[in-house]
């Protein structure tokens, strides 16, 4: 799917995190995320998507909000929806 020319995907990504204290070696964290939103750039080490854009007339993009940079190597899968 396409709105104003930018595709509408769905990343499955690893994020980070940090704890605070003692923690038992075997105590792990899955951070698998997914998230959805328009692909409004994609570098050769990230992709930034928008949660939302805003039209003006004649659909063209006027902003975007809610970006959100994921580094490539962090994204496990990315489909097209």
């Amino acid at each position: 799917m396409k709105i104003a020319g930018y595709k509408v995907v769905c990343v499955e990504w690893i994020d980070s995190s940090s704890r605070f204290g003692w923690q038992d070696i075997n105590e792990n964290v899955d951070l698998r995320v997914v998230s959805i939103g328009f692909l409004i750039l994609e570098k050769k080490d990230r992709i930034v998507l928008a949660k939302s854009i805003a039209l003006a007339p004649k659909n063209e993009v006027q902003s975007f909000h809610s970006q959100m940079h994921i580094p490539k190597c962090a994204i496990k899968k990315l489909r097209h929806l």
